[in-house]
């Protein structure tokens, strides 16, 4: 476990190869699958799962960050407290987000 900005984080790996893949909110985590970009290339997803680029996933989240005005950091905080806010649910969407 890491602690990031005072979150507890899970470490995630790729779950063919082990690569190490960033870090997950532990808040509402039941199960987190990741495949690195070049086991993806090989092996098809697992039954039930999907995956889009780290590139649209950026643009979503640059997106929803336009959205908060002029003191973004202050609304972001304040939208990553609601676990029904697209910011919060990005958040622990995307081990790499904060990196």
């Amino acid at each position: 476990m890491v602690q990031v900005n005072g979150v507890n984080h899970v470490p995630v790996f790729c779950m063919n190869c082990g690569t190490p893949g960033g870090l997950v909110p532990e808040q509402g985590i039941y199960f987190v699958g990741w495949m690195c970009d070049s086991c993806q290339e090989k092996y098809p997803l697992p039954p039930g799962t999907c995956a889009f680029p780290d590139h649209e996933y950026n643009q979503r989240v640059a997106g929803e960050w336009a959205k908060l005005g002029p003191d973004p950091v202050a609304k972001a905080v304040e939208l990553l407290k609601d676990d029904r806010s697209t910011l919060s649910r990005l958040a622990k969407d995307q081990p790499k987000f904060g990196k």
